[in-house]
């Protein structure tokens, strides 16, 4: 036996048909809602372990707080929260060292762009930075 591409092995099983009287999903006003994927899920608060590593991590020279940061600055262009004065601050030394902190933000910046909710706020939701 050989597979597609005429190697040697074993051939794969042939597709199983559909089930009688499975179509396609069913539209409309009386249709059931598309169900979300199981693995979604909503988080809310750290884990034990990551309040853990985060507090560890922060008495390392600070090195976690300083990460959340420049991602705490790009939900705030975004109108998602505000920065305490003390994360400005500190998102200023980090911009200063080499512009760290800038390109530090432009990947969180790209994700929250891509996010549904903010692409259908459209830009009258984005609040340029200040």
């Amino acid at each position: 036996m050989t597979d597609e591409l005429g190697n040697p092995g074993q051939q794969a099983p042939p597709a199983q048909p559909p089930a009688p009287g499975a179509g396609p999903p069913a539209t409309g006003p009386g249709a059931a809602p598309p169900r979300r994927a199981s693995g979604a899920v909503r988080k809310t608060v750290l884990t034990t372990w990551e309040t853990i590593w985060y507090v560890l991590g922060c008495i390392w020279f600070g090195a976690s707080y300083l990460t959340k940061v420049p991602a705490k600055k790009a939900m705030q262009d975004f109108g998602l929260c505000q920065m305490t004065s003390a994360e400005q601050a500190w998102y200023i030394v980090l911009c200063i060292w080499f512009g760290m902190g800038y390109f530090a933000k432009i990947p969180t910046a790209k994700a929250l762009s891509e996010l549904p909710l903010i692409q259908s706020q459209g830009s009258a939701a984005y609040a340029p930075p200040r």
